[in-house]
This record gives structure tokens, C-alpha cells and sequence, in this order.
């Protein structure tokens, strides 16, 4: 059998391409799901990329902290957690670690009671005030125990360099390529947030006694934080991104974007640093807060049963 020529280049050429585009020997593929140990979170690899952050002056239900949008690349390879820490994981760490010292300090958490939140000793990340499972997310757990699951982690698989998210690398991670209100579209009306995500809605204000706030317009069917992929994932495929619970970030809070890092790195000089931030919204929050670009903050010791975290790692 014989072969041209031009057919033989087109044919290396193409085997070049290919090779071209498969990831360097080692290095998971985007969308690829990976777990460093038997205990470690599963990890989703993401593409780099580039986005525009925050919102525009006509978003609806914009808030002043989200602007100036500007354009953020993240010109590396970093691995998401495909969902939230789970109470197992967290559990595992306090086990095998004996951590009690910031846990010890109050050991109480804020839980709605009614229509108000308050801060009770009685409640904790083992009883957040609803019922849960080992594979529900953890909730009631500051930004200072979050640290600390991080540096048990790094210490039991070296070398991997496990952080929380920076607030750049979040909204990059949440909006998944979709520059609208939501990573499922624009939803103006919020009438499909139920297949996505988790916030308060027509089951909550049923299950939930005195919800006096905004719902969305539709029934998710959960009241409470949800284990696993109940939801959607977005195009990352990560789950629970807007709802659940709230997912603490690395950086400082900020009153705004006004000189924001542009490489995806997390903006700790500066600001306001008695408070971090947290990113995503929770099982009772309105409208507004299932947005990409909405944007929370909390003291690094608030514990709250609607706040936990997302671990990242870079490759």
C-alpha cells in the first residue's frame, strides 16, 4: 500500500493536533473528577480562562459591592471541589486531629429561630439546627476552622497546596462560562433556580415557620441544606454553587472592586480584614443572592447554619 505525499503530512499533522490537545502526561484533563486519598474531597479539574467579574449598574438586584466589573483571567489549571465539605469529611479531620482549640472558643452558632437568627450555645457543626447526614454540607464552622481542616489536609497529602477559593476563582468557578445573572441563565423571574440550586422557596416558607422574606417563584422541594447532587450542576459541573449554604473565600471583605487583583488571586491586603468573605447564598436566602456576582462577608470567627466552604488545589 502506498501513500501520497500531502496525504501522509495531513496525516501527521493531525496526530501532531491531537497530541496538541491532550494534557500533559500526569496532568487530569478538564472536567476530569479527581481524589488525592480515600478520605480527600473529589476534586473537578477546570480550564483556565477569562471572565468579566461583578455586575452591571442595570442588573437587577445589583448591589454597590459588586462593581466596577472588570475582566479576571485565570491563566492556570485549579481543581474544585465538586460540592461543599461535607460533615463526614469535616468529622474525620476533628477525629483524626483531636481539633478543639478554635471550636472550643463559644461553641455556639447562629440558627434561625423563627424569622430571627441568634446565637446559641446549644447548637454546633454537629447539630446546625436542622437535620443532617454525613454527607450533607458542613455548616456552622468559621473561616479560622476551615484554615484549619486545610493545614490537616495539606499535612496528610503533601505537596498539593489545598486553599480555600479566592473570590475571583469562585465567581469564575460559579459562573462556569455564563455571563448572565445565574449560571443557568438570566431567569429574571427566578422561576427555574429549583432545578439548580437551593434557596428559600415554596417548600421553605411551608416547612419553615414565620419566613416573612422573598422566596423564589418556584418548589425545590428541600427546606434545609441537601446532600449530594440533588441539583443541577452548572457547566463546570460543581454543585451547589448558588445555595445551600454559604462558602467562605479567602480574601478580606471590600467594599467594592476598586483595584481588584486581575489574575484570580485572592485580595488580602488591605480592606476590610476584621471580616472574609463569603460567596454562593444558602437554603434561606432571597432572590438576589443565587446571583454569580453577589457577594457576602462575615467575621472569620461567625459560625452560622448556613455557612461552610469549598476547597480548591492548584495543578
Amino acid at each position: 500500500m502506498t501513500c501520497s505525499l500531502p496525504t501522509l503530512w495531513r496525516g501527521l499533522a493531525s496526530a501532531a493536533l491531537g497530541l496538541a490537545l491532550m494534557p500533559a502526561q500526569g496532568t487530569p484533563a478538564v472536567g476530569q473528577t479527581i481524589k488525592d486519598c480515600a478520605d480527600c474531597p473529589t476534586l473537578v479539574v477546570l480550564p483556565s480562562g477569562s471572565f468579566l467579574m461583578g455586575s452591571v449598574d442595570t442588573e437587577k438586584g445589583r448591589r454597590s459591592n459588586e462593581g466596577p466589573q472588570h475582566r479576571v483571567t485565570i491563566a492556570y489549571r485549579l481543581a474544585v471541589g465538586q460540592f461543599e465539605l461535607t460533615r463526614g469529611e469535616f468529622a474525620r479531620f476533628v477525629n483524626a486531629s483531636g481539633y478543639r482549640d478554635e471550636l472550643s472558643k463559644g461553641e455556639a452558632c447562629h440558627v434561625l429561630d423563627g424569622r430571627k437568627w441568634g446565637k446559641s450555645s446549644q447548637h454546633n457543626w454537629l447539630n446546625p439546627g436542622y437535620a443532617q447526614t454525613d454527607e450533607h454540607p458542613v455548616s456552622c464552622v468559621s473561616w479560622h476552622d476551615a484554615q484549619a481542616y486545610l493545614a490537616w489536609l495539606n499535612r496528610q497529602v503533601p505537596g498539593k497546596g489545598y486553599r480555600l477559593l479566592s473570590e475571583a476563582e469562585w465567581e469564575y468557578a460559579a459562573r462556569a462560562g455564563q455571563g448572565g445573572r445565574h449560571a443557568w441563565g438570566d431567569d429574571d423571574d427566578v422561576t427555574a433556580a429549583c432545578a439548580h440550586a437551593n434557596a428559600m422557596d415554596q417548600t421553605g416558607k411551608e416547612q419553615i415557620p414565620d419566613v416573612t422574606w422573598a422566596g423564589v417563584n418556584c418548589a425545590d422541594g428541600a427546606a434545609y441544606p441537601v446532600a449530594g447532587p440533588v441539583f443541577k450542576p452548572n457547566a463546570f459541573g460543581l454543585y451547589n454553587m448558588a445555595g445551600n449554604v454559604w462558602e467562605w473565600v479567602q480574601d478580606h471583605g471590600r467594599v467594592d472592586y476598586t483595584g481588584a487583583p486581575t489574575d484570580g488571586s485572592a485580595w488580602t491586603e488591605g480592606g476590610e480584614p476584621n471580616f472574609r468573605g463569603t460567596r454562593g447564598g444558602a437554603w434561606f436566602s432571597y432572590p438576589p443572592a443565587l446571583r454569580s456576582a453577589y457577594r457576602g462577608k462575615s467575621a472569620p470567627e461567625f459560625r452560622g447554619g448556613g455557612v461552610g466552604f469549598r476547597i480548591a488545589r492548584p495543578l
